[in-house]
C-alpha cells in the first residue's frame, strides 16, 4: 500500500482508551505462513529452559527483528571478547505477525507520497525516506543473491505496476513524479509511464498506468533465512517463540538494566529492542493512539487466475493509490494458471478502515467482497467473475500519522512500517448460554481501560474515600496472600483471612448432593452474613441499606410459564426461602404499585456496593493491620519465584511482589492473568449497562421494592429518600437484549456506551408504570462496567487448574471468579470458601466444605 494520504482518516478517529493487547493465538492461516513446510521455525524455542540473562533482547520476530539480530550478529562478529549474548522473544509462532502475512512485495517507493513528506520535511527528507526503502531493497536482493536464496525465497525481479483507474489518480500521482523529478529523486530515472494503449497491449486492463523496477519475495521465507545466518554470524542468539513478554520492569541488577517478564520466567537484558509494530502500545502504552502508532488490519487472498501466467506476466501491481495490491505467484511453466496474491480492500470497510483492529483470527466480509469483485472487470478473461480465493487471512500492520517509522532510544524503540514492513445483574441462565455458544475472539482479556464511564456508586462526590489508597506510597515487596481485585471478591477475601487468624476452630462441614438448592442456600447465606454483619457493626445509613422486597414482573405467558416452572421445582425441592415466594396476580400488581402485569415476590435488600465493600476493607484492616491496599497498581504478569519462602512473583509498573499465596479476584479480567480461562469454557467478560433516572412520581407511589424484568434483562430498584414525597432516583439495569446477537460479550472497554442500550433502558419503564416515570427523560448518569460469566452460569472457586499443564504448575494461586451477573449475592461466601482451602492449607488441616456450597462451583470439579 503505497498511498499515505489513503491512511490519513484514521488519524482523526477517536482512539479507544486501552492500549495493544498481545496478538491473538489463533490467527487466521496466511499462505506465507501456512503452506506446509513454510515455517521451519515455528516453535522454535517454545519448550525447554528460557535463557535468564542477555545483553540484547529482541522482542518481535518478524522481518524488523530478525534484521536486528542479523545486524548485531554482523557488527560484533570476529570481534574480541565474550559473544554478545541476544534472545529473540515471539508471542506466537516464529514470524507470525504482519510480516508473514503481508502482500510479499519488495520494492522500494520512488516517487509515492513525495508531495506529503515534501510540505512536511522539505525535499532532502522527502528523498530521503525514499533512499531508505531503495537502500533495504539493494540490500536485501543482493544478500539473497550472495547467499543464494533465490530459489528458496522465490525472488521474482520484476516491474511494478501503478494502474491509474481515474483522473484524480493520475493527477494525484503525477503530481508525487513530478515533484520527486524536480528534487533529482534517486532512481526517478527508472519510471517508464504507460497509455491506455499499452498498458492494453502489454497487461490487458484499458487504463492509463506506470511502471519501474520491483521484486517480490515469500516473505517468511526470507526471514527464515536471515535468522539462520544471523544465528550462524552469532552462535549466541537465541530464539524463544510463543513467549509473550508481558511486562517490561527496572532491574535491581547492577549488570543489566531492564526485567523482561514472561509466562515462561524472567529475562535480565541490558538493552531491549521493541520489534513490535502494531502491537507496541501493549508494553509502551504511551506510543497508543494517533500520536503514537495505530494498529490496522489488512487483509489478503491468494486467487487463481483464470488464463496462463504467460498472458498474466510476473509483474506486480498496486492499484487505487495502493488501496490495492497484487502480484502472481512463480510458476513452473508459462501455461500454468497462476496463484495471485490480493491484499487491500480497507477503502471498503466503513470509516474505521479496520483500525484499531488487533485481532487477526477474523476477516472482514466487507473487505473480502471488495477484493473479490476487484480484478475480473479490470482483466477481462483474466480473473473469474465469483471465483472464491485458495486462501484469504489478516495481518495487523502499524500506522504512524507522519507515515514513516519511529526510532527512540527511550529503550531502543525499532522501526515501525505503516503498511510497509514486508456491579450489574445477569440472571437469565437461557440467555448466558445463548451468548455463550458465540464465537469466542481469540484474544485474552487486557487490563482494565483506564478512563471508564462514570458511575454513580463511585463518582457521587464522596464516596470512594479509598479510591487512590495505596498508589503512591511504597509497594509491599512480601506478602502471604496476595489478592488481585479490590471489588466485593477481593475485599471479603481479605476480610475472611483477617476473620480467620483470630477464629481457634474450623467450621464443620457436611457435603449435601442437591447442588442446586445448595446454589440458593450460598445465595441465601451471603445475603444473611452481609445483612448480619451490617447490623452488627452499626452500618445501615453507612451503606444505604434497605431491606425492602424483590418483586420479578411477568410480561408475557412465556415469562410467566419459565418463571413457575423454576418456583415449582424449587418447591418440590423443598429449596431454602422458597416458603417466603408470594405470587400476585395483575390485579394486585396494578393496585399495589401501577402497573398491569402479573408477578411475584420475596424478601430482599439492596445497598450502596461501593460503600458497603469500604467498610468491609476498614474492618478486615482493623482485624489485620498488616493488611496493605495498593490502588492504581496493576499486576502484568506472575511468574515462579526462585525465592525459597515464596512461590510467586507478581509483576507491577511500580516493581515486584512475592507471595507464598495468589487469590484471583478479576472476574471478567481473569484471563489476562490467567489465558487458559479465555473463552466459553472459562470466564467471558461480558459488558453491563445501567442508568440513574430520576422518576416523575413520589416515593410514596414509587414504593421501596427492587424489581427484575423479562427475565432477568431488566433490573432496577428506587434508591431512598430524605421523606415519602421526594421523587426518587432510580437505578436501572440491563437492555443487553436489545445490543444486537454479540450481546455485549468479549467487551473489555467499560469506557464507552452501548447506544442500543441506553436506548432500550430509556424506554422501559414509562409504559410499564404510567405516569410514574416520564417518557423521553434523560437520566442523570449513565454508565457501563464487565462482569464475568461462565458457560454454566456460576463461579470457578478454588485452586487455579490447568489441564494441559502439570498438577501442580499453579499451586498456591486460586481463583473466586466468573458470577454470571450474581456477584453481590455469591462473592462473600465464595470468598470465604476460597479463604477456608488456604487457612486449611496453611495449617496442615484438610479444607472442610461448607454444607450452603455447591460441589460444582469446585474447579477441581470443572476442570
Amino acid at each position: 500500500m503505497s498511498a499515505i494520504h489513503n491512511a490519513v482518516a484514521i488519524f482523526d478517529l477517536p482512539a479507544p482508551p486501552q492500549a495493544s493487547a498481545l496478538p491473538v493465538p489463533n490467527s487466521t492461516h496466511s499462505f506465507w505462513i501456512n503452506t506446509p513446510g513454510a515455517n521451519p521455525l515455528a516453535q522454535e524455542g517454545s519448550e525447554g529452559d528460557l535463557i535468564a540473562d542477555v545483553d540484547v533482547c529482541i522482542i518481535g520476530s518478524g522481518i524488523t527483528g530478525t534484521s536486528a539480530a542479523y545486524h548485531l550478529g554482523k557488527s560484533f562478529a570476529g570481534k574480541e571478547g565474550p559473544a554478545l549474548k541476544v534472545a529473540i522473544l515471539e508471542a506466537r509462532d516464529f514470524c507470525s505477525g504482519a510480516t508473514g502475512r503481508n502482500g510479499g512485495h519488495l520494492t522500494a517507493e520512488i516517487f509515492d507520497n513525495f508531495v506529503f513528506r515534501e510540505s512536511r520535511y522539505g525535499a532532502e527528507e522527502a528523498k530521503k525516506a525514499h533512499k531508505l526503502e531503495i537502500h533495504t531493497e539493494h540490500e536485501l536482493v543482493d544478500l539473497i543473491k550472495a547467499e543464494g536464496w533465490e530459489s528458496l525465497v522465490d525472488l521474482v525481479s520484476n516491474h511494478r505496476v501503478g494502474l491509474l483507474q481515474t483522473d484524480k489518480e493520475y493527477q494525484s500521482t503525477k503530481a508525487d513524479y513530478d515533484a520527486a523529478k524536480a528534487a533529482k529523486a534517486d532512481l526517478i530515472e527508472r519510471v517508464e509511464w504507460l497509455t491506455e494503449k499499452k498498458v492494453l497491449e502489454l497487461y490487458g486492463s484499458s487504463h492509463p498506468g506506470y511502471k519501474h523496477p520491483g521484486n517480490n519475495v515469500w516473505p517468511l521465507k526470507l526471514v527464515t533465512q536471515l535468522y539462520k545466518l544471523a544465528k550462524r554470524l552469532n552462535p549466541d542468539l537465541n530464539l524463544y517463540t510463543n513467549t509473550p513478554v508481558t511486562s517490561i520492569t527496572r532491574s535491581d541488577s547492577n549488570s543489566r538494566r531492564w526485567n523482561l517478564s514472561t509466562h515462561r520466567g524472567n529475562i535480565h537484558s541490558s538493552y531491549v529492542i521493541h520489534a513490535t509494530n502494531a502491537y507496541t502500545s501493549h508494553l509502551l502504552p504511551h506510543m497508543h493512539g494517533p500520536k503514537g502508532i495505530i494498529p490496522t488490519r489488512g487483509q489478503a487472498i491468494a486467487l487463481r487466475a483464470a488464463a496462463p501466467s504467460s498472458e498474466i506476466t510476473p509483474d506486480a501491481w498496486v492499484g487505487t493509490l495502493g488501496w490495492k495490491y497484487w502480484f502472481p505467484r512463480p510458476v513452473s511453466s508459462p501455461e500454468e494458471h497462476p496463484l495471485i496474491i490480493l491484499g487491500g480492500g480497507r477503502d471498503e470497510v466503513g470509516p474505521g478502515l479496520e483500525s484499531y483492529i488487533i485481532d487477526d483470527s477474523t476477516v472482514n466480509v466487507n473487505a473480502g467482497k471488495a477484493l473479490r469483485n476487484y480484478l475480473p472487470p479490470l482483466f477481462p478473461g483474466k480473473y473469474e467473475e465469483g471465483r472464491e480465493p485458495e486462501m484469504e487471512w489478516t495481518g495487523i500492520m502499524g500506522y504512524t500519522k507522519v507515515g514513516d517509522p519511529s526510532d527512540q532510544s527511550l529503550t531502543l524503540l525499532s522501526p515501525k512500517i505503516t503498511t510497509r514492513g514486508s456491579c450489574f445483574n445477569m440472571s437469565n441462565m437461557h440467555e448466558t448460554k445463548g451468548i455463550l455458544d458465540l464465537p469466542s475472539p481469540q484474544r485474552f482479556s487486557v487490563l482494565p481501560v483506564p478512563n471508564p464511564t462514570h458511575s454513580f456508586w463511585i463518582n457521587t462526590p464522596g464516596a470512594n474515600p479509598l479510591a487512590k489508597e495505596g498508589s503512591e506510597d511504597d509497594l509491599t515487596a512480601d506478602a502471604d496472600v496476595c489478592i488481585i481485585g479490590a471489588g466485593i471478591t477481593g475485599v471479603s477475601s481479605a476480610y475472611h483471612l483477617a476473620k480467620s487468624l483470630i477464629e481457634k476452630e474450623g467450621k464443620e462441614s457436611q457435603y449435601g448432593t442437591e447442588e442446586a438448592k445448595k446454589t440458593i442456600k450460598l445465595e441465601v447465606h451471603t445475603e444473611q452474613e452481609l445483612v448480619s454483619l451490617i447490623k452488627s457493626e452499626g452500618w445501615e445509613t453507612i451503606v444505604d441499606l434497605v431491606s425492602n422486597r424483590r418483586v420479578g414482573l411477568l410480561r408475557t405467558d412465556d415469562e410467566y410459564q419459565t418463571t413457575k416452572k423454576d418456583y415449582d421445582a424449587a418447591s418440590a425441592a423443598r429449596a431454602d426461602s422458597i416458603e417466603h415466594v408470594e405470587w400476585l396476580n395483575e390485579t394486585e400488581v396494578s393496585e399495589t404499585y401501577g402497573s398491569s402485569h402479573r408477578a411475584y415476590r420475596h424478601p430482599g435488600n439492596n445497598l450502596w456496593p461501593l460503600k458497603l465493600v469500604t467498610q468491609l476493607y476498614k474492618l478486615a484492616k482493623k482485624l489485620n493491620p498488616d493488611l496493605k491496599l495498593h490502588t492504581n497498581t496493576p499486576v502484568t504478569s506472575i511468574t515462579r519465584t526462585s525465592n525459597n519462602s515464596r512461590r510467586w512473583s507478581l509483576s507491577t509498573p511500580r516493581g515486584e511482589v512475592l507471595s507464598s499465596y495468589v487469590i484471583h479476584a478479576t472476574n471478567g479480567y481473569a484471563s489476562h492473568l490467567l489465558p487458559h480461562m479465555h473463552g466459553p469454557n472459562g470466564i467471558v467478560p461480558v459488558r453491563a449497562q445501567a442508568l440513574a433516572l430520576r422518576a416523575a412520581a413520589s416515593s410514596a407511589e414509587i414504593r421501596e421494592d427492587a424489581w427484575i424484568g423479562t427475565l432477568g434483562w431488566k433490573y432496577w430498584f428506587p434508591r431512598p429518600v430524605s421523606s415519602p414525597d421526594k421523587h426518587p432516583l432510580t437505578i436501572l439495569g440491563g437492555g443487553r437484549d436489545e445490543s444486537g446477537p454479540g450481546l455485549e460479550l468479549y467487551i473489555v472497554d467499560d469506557s464507552t456506551i452501548n447506544d442500543d442500550v441506553g436506548k432500550a433502558l430509556r424506554a422501559y419503564l414509562p409504559p410499564l408504570f404510567p405516569g410514574k416515570y416520564e417518557l423521553g427523560r434523560e437520566p442523570e448518569m449513565e454508565w457501563t462496567g464487565i462482569q464475568g460469566a461462565t458457560l454454566i452460569g456460576d463461579p470457578f472457586v478454588g485452586p487455579v487448574i490447568d489441564v494441559t499443564r502439570a498438577p501442580d504448575y499453579y499451586t498456591g494461586q486460586y481463583i473466586v471468579a466468573g458470577y454470571t451477573g450474581h456477584g453481590m449475592p455469591r462473592a462473600y461466601a465464595c470468598a470465604e470458601a476460597v479463604v477456608g482451602m488456604i487457612t486449611a492449607e496453611i495449617t496442615g488441616r484438610d479444607w472442610g466444605m461448607p454444607d450452603w456450597f455447591p460441589r460444582h462451583f469446585l474447579t477441581t470439579e470443572r476442570l
